[in-house]
Parts: structure tokens; C-alpha cells; sequence
């Protein structure tokens, strides 16, 4: 009887990689937990956020980053860093299975999670967000082996012991007017492609 492959034991022992929230960089340090290093820095964020302005005329309102240089990056930001390391997004419909999308991607780097900021915080705090608008709050779920993290840029990070938690924790982004995008690696490099 032949014996095939069996998968590694889930690690208890994984450093997870995690930057804390600095001004509104939270776009920033998402994406480098899901790239699990530092790779990019704001102003590296700034430069890509300004090359994707090229061409539009221009105005006193940048649409992908804060014009006071304090980040609030747009999903393209994201997308344009991500996708120099081989990592395609895609977003997440409210009505598609998210169970489907985890067993139908299994070089599923994690997903990339875009909040009303008050979100899982008191009541009580939400009139002091007011006063800064209508702002998002960018979080990473990147994959470790076989477990998703939760990788908030403002708490420290956790892991999802079960999918059905990880399911769950995503449902409530969706009822909450937040947006899902699943990363996937298109090539096995590491490295930025040019």
C-alpha cells in the first residue's frame, strides 16, 4: 500500500509578522504584513499613490493618498504594491461563497480586509472618528501554513483557530459595509517584478 504525503502539523510557533499604526498608514502596513517583511516604506506608498495620478490634471485632492502626506491610501495603492510581488486581488462580492473562494485557491497568500474605522470598536468612540470624515481602515489576513491571522495594524495580532471563524470574521466586514479582497500568488518569486 503506498503512502502518500501527509500535510505538516499546524505550528503553534509562527512569528507573524506586524507594524504598528503610524498616522493613517494602515494601507501601508497591511500590505507588508501580507508580503511578511517590511517592504515597502510610505514613501514608497507616496511615490506609487503619484504615479498613478500622472496624466490626471491636477488639483488640490489627491484621490489615492492623503494630500498632507499622512497616508489613507486608496485600494489601488494596494493593489499596484501587491501586484509587484506576483499577488493578484480580487475582490470578494457580497454574495460569493467565502468557503468556495478558500477551497477553490490554494496558493491563497491571505486576505485584505477594508473597514469603516469605527468597526469593533465601543459606541462610545464613534463621534471621535467623526471629526476626521468618512475614514477606512485597511487589516491583512495573510496565510501562515495552514491558519489566516488577523493582522490589525492597531491590536496585536491573533490567528483564526478554525476556517468557520475566519468565515464569520469576514461575514461581519461584509454587514458592515466593508470590503474583502482575496490575494492570490500568480508565480513562486519573492521578489518585486519590474
Amino acid at each position: 500500500m503506498a503512502q502518500g504525503k501527509r500535510a505538516p502539523p499546524p505550528r503553534r510557533d509562527v512569528r507573524v509578522y506586524h507594524e504598528r499604526q503610524q498616522l493613517w498608514r494602515c494601507g501601508l502596513h497591511a500590505t507588508n504584513a501580507l508580503l511578511k517583511r517590511r517592504a515597502y516604506s510610505a514613501a514608497d506608498f507616496s511615490k506609487i499613490a503619484d504615479d498613478l495620478m500622472a496624466g490626471q490634471r491636477s488639483s488640490w485632492f489627491h484621490p489615492h493618498r492623503s494630500m498632507l502626506g499622512l497616508g489613507d491610501y486608496d485600494v489601488n495603492v494596494l493593489m499596484v504594491a501587491l501586484d509587484k510581488y506576483a499577488i493578484q486581488t480580487n475582490w470578494v462580492s457580497e454574495t460569493a461563497s467565502l468557503e468556495e473562494i478558500i477551497r477553490a485557491n490554494p496558493k491563497m497568500k491571505g486576505f485584505l480586509v477594508n473597514v469603516p474605522s469605527q468597526f469593533g470598536l465601543p459606541s462610545f468612540m464613534a463621534p471621535a472618528n467623526s471629526l476626521f470624515g468618512d475614514r477606512k481602515h485597511w487589516i491583512a489576513v495573510p496565510r501562515y501554513y495552514s491558519h489566516f491571522h488577523l493582522v490589525d495594524s492597531k491590536t496585536t495580532p491573533s490567528r483564526f483557530e478554525k476556517e468557520v471563524d475566519l468565515i464569520r470574521y469576514l461575514e461581519k466586514v461584509r454587514k458592515a459595509s466593508g470590503h474583502v479582497l482575496y490575494l492570490v500568488d500568480k508565480s513562486e518569486s519573492d521578489q518585486p517584478v519590474d
